[in-house]
């Protein structure tokens, strides 16, 4: 059973992600746009998974990923 600070904690994560692909600009930031998309996509994938088998695994793997890319927006800036 999902307490309610999980299921907040789920919320966040997927309200977050779907922040992330809806500010893609695909017109003026190809190719950069559609990979990030890919990465996103992914991420919100493994975490629907998680919520759904009750694991970790899908938000660990998201965590990396998110990580590595705000490492490299951090590299760039």
């Amino acid at each position: 059973k999902l307490s309610k600070t999980k299921s907040k904690s789920f919320a966040r994560i997927i309200t977050s992600l779907t922040i992330l692909i809806t500010s893609l600009d695909f017109e003026k930031g190809e190719p950069i746009a559609s990979n990030l998309f890919n990465l996103y996509d992914f991420c919100r994938k493994q975490v629907i998974d998680s919520y759904k088998n009750l694991t970790t695994q899908g938000i660990d793997a998201s965590i990396n990923v998110i990580d590595e890319i705000l490492s490299a927006w951090k590299d760039i800036a």
